[in-house]
């Protein structure tokens, strides 16, 4: 099928103002189509309001947003628990319950208005339920039954039916594991009127048509996938760095210049001052030849230093040009468990929800070992982490940990602390707020970010507070554990999570369904859930540091 190039949504001179002052774009102008979209940036560059407003969620301080179609839109952090069961996290609770109040013959005129038209509804979403791998799940089951991908599964799954709307996905990829990022990928492709994905993924952004880039100075389009946007990003900054080491140059010559012109004309006012003293003039005239070589004097120093700004503007602008990568740090205080002690005691574990056919877990973990825990979405992944914590009791069997635990969990929940400040404050109480400020800021929080609600933070900023937080707890953890860690953060961010476990002295179990990102960090073994069984392969990637 030919893709339309026909507006499905038009953008025109968008701007936002958040509450702190800040204006993460302005005066921007977008026109999205059927092509397949998606839409990248650093964390906190303001991608995901982006998406809100383009949605119609949230209104602008400026600008209009016009839909040709109706608008569908999944947000990056859905509030799963707010909906009892998987009808009405699919988003077609009302018309479903009105279906089944027409079938038990106590419906309502207003039942009969809503369902005209949807009366196969519940074939149709069961139908979109087992195409996205979860074949007989029942419609009335709890929401918080749910893993974080079979819960994104359902929501998306009733998207897909909303078959005449343009579609707003903020990060639907977080949490699905393999199979379901290429049935994400082929459903995108599909889909029409068009789809916008906000996304850090790769493998998804490589299938899309074409790439929106959000950065200091906007917003950016090129044609293709991630690999082309990537080349068309690098030639973008070769040549923002040459403009820029251009402009260095220039203001470094009209320094010299100015300095020159400087030093001479101070050479010709002393000429003229000793000159003035030997020719016998009256000194009336001598005052006023003095007051005139002041004028000229404070002419020239004002020009010199109007050139002077405006040498120092064209080398702002041109470095304004060029996206700088910050400097993303972690300070981690991992105190590493002796070679052999006992870390981790796992005894014919059964966890909550486990399939009845999978056999109890028993593991041991000793020392600074460090798992990849993998597994289909619903395997078990987070409650067995949930459980090591203690946040979660085991149906069966015992779990007991030997070492201070530090958790990182699929939400980054930053507790009950007004922004990502306090929580580390809370965390770490021996901290000075200049520290707190300091460790914040290495990890990649601004000034205003630190002091957010983290309602406003992006997910990745999100993350990021988060971990710092898992990290600064008292007493100092031995065994971590995280839960899609890669989830929510940028290429730059991704990295330096990499290289923070990488270095990490102490025990580890970490979840992720990227393979690449498991691959950087020097893993010893990988535990593996299924739903007939778990199988441990040991040194999966080399030693621990």
């Amino acid at each position: 099928m030919p893709v339309s190039t026909t507006a499905s949504v038009d953008v025109r001179h968008l701007t936002c103002t958040l509450p702190d002052g800040q204006t993460p774009f302005h005066h921007l102008n977008l026109q999205l189509d059927q092509r397949a979209t998606g839409l990248t940036g650093r964390n906190g560059s303001g991608k995901s309001l982006l998406a809100a407003l383009i949605a119609g969620v949230s209104p602008p301080t400026q600008g209009e947003v016009h839909h040709a179609v109706p608008v569908a839109y999944l947000p990056q952090h859905p509030d799963v628990t707010a909906t009892p069961d998987v009808a009405a996290l699919s988003g077609h609770g009302a018309v479903l319950n009105a279906l089944r109040r027409l079938e038990e013959g106590h419906g309502t005129p207003q039942d009969v208005e809503r369902a005209e038209g949807q009366w196969d509804l519940r074939e149709r979403l069961q139908h979109a339920l087992s195409d996205a791998g979860l074949r007989d799940l029942p419609l009335a089951t709890a929401s918080r039954h749910l893993s974080g991908g079979e819960a994104t599964r359902v929501m998306l799954a009733g998207l897909w039916l909303r078959s005449d709307h343009y579609l707003v996905l903020d990060e639907p990829g977080n949490h699905l594991d393999a199979a379901g990022r290429d049935w994400l990928r082929t459903r995108i492709r599909q889909h029409r009127p068009g789809v916008l994905l906000v996304s850090h993924d790769r493998t998804l952004l490589d299938g899309m048509t074409r790439i929106l880039s959000l950065d200091s100075d906007g917003l950016h389009s090129f044609s293709g996938g991630y690999q082309a946007w990537r080349q068309h990003r690098a030639q973008r900054q070769q040549a923002a760095q040459q403009a820029l080491d251009h402009a260095r140059a220039a203001k470094r010559r009209g320094e010299r210049a100015l300095q020159t012109e400087h030093d001479r004309q101070q050479h010709r006012a002393a000429a003229g001052r000793h000159k003035g003293r030997d020719s016998n003039q009256a000194q009336i005239l001598l005052d006023r030849q003095k007051e005139r070589s002041e004028g000229t004097a404070g002419a020239h120093q004002r020009r010199r230093s109007a050139q002077r700004d405006a040498l120092a503007a064209q080398v702002r602008d041109a470095a304004a040009r060029v996206a700088e990568a910050p400097g993303i740090h972690f300070i981690s205080g991992a105190a590493t468990p002796p070679a052999g002690r006992r870390v981790l005691t796992l005894d014919q574990l059964v966890l909550p929800h486990s399939p009845p056919q999978r056999p109890p877990l028993t593991l041991t973990l000793t020392g600074a070992q460090r798992l990849a825990l993998t597994g289909d979405n619903g395997s078990g992944k987070s409650t067995l982490l949930r459980t090591i914590a203690g946040q979660c009791q085991p149906v069966a069997g015992q779990c007991s940990a030997q070492v201070p635990v530090a958790l990182l969990t699929q939400d980054q929940h930053l507790g009950d602390a007004t922004h990502a400040l306090a929580a580390l404050l809370a965390a770490d109480p021996t901290l000075s707020i200049a520290d707190a400020r300091t460790r914040l800021a290495q990890a990649g929080l601004d000034e205003q970010a630190i002091v957010r609600p983290p309602a406003q933070l992006s997910g990745g900023e999100r993350l990021k507070a988060a971990l710092l937080c898992a990290l600064s707890r008292a007493p100092t953890p031995q065994l971590l554990l995280l839960d899609e860690p890669d989830n929510h953060i940028d290429p730059d961010a991704i990295d330096a999570v990499e290289h923070l476990l990488r270095s990490w002295q102490g025990a580890l179990i970490v979840v992720s369904h990227a393979r690449p990102f498991l691959e950087a960090l020097a893993l010893t073994g990988e535990l593996a859930l299924h739903a007939g069984g778990w199988q441990l392969t040991e040194h999966l990637t080399g030693q621990a540091p």
